[in-house]
């Protein structure tokens, strides 16, 4: 066996000791000036021990020059694997 199958068959092995899930990821886009926040960092990370559907979201305007128009916010939100049980029409 050549040593690079051999090195994919080991880190496949490690890999698939780490827990895992599958996300949804949503991309929102707002005027800056409806926001009521500066979103003046990267985004931020909710903590696991909340129990939040939302695990996290990203500020794209804000890591990536030129990824939104001037006087724009990009949002990206990250939802754990409860998101796709969701019904729109659930009340």
């Amino acid at each position: 066996m050549s040593r690079l199958v051999a090195s994919s068959i080991r880190t496949r092995l490690a890999l698939a000791g780490f827990p895992r899930g599958s996300s949804t990821v949503v991309t929102f886009a707002f005027d800056a000036a409806d926001v009521g926040h500066p979103l003046d960092a990267a985004g931020f990370v909710a903590p696991r021990r909340e129990g939040l559907l939302l695990l996290g979201a990203s500020f794209t305007h804000r890591k990536f020059e030129g990824r939104s128009p001037a006087g724009h916010a990009v949002v990206r939100a990250f939802f754990d694997e409860r998101a796709f049980t969701l019904d729109d029409a659930a009340s």
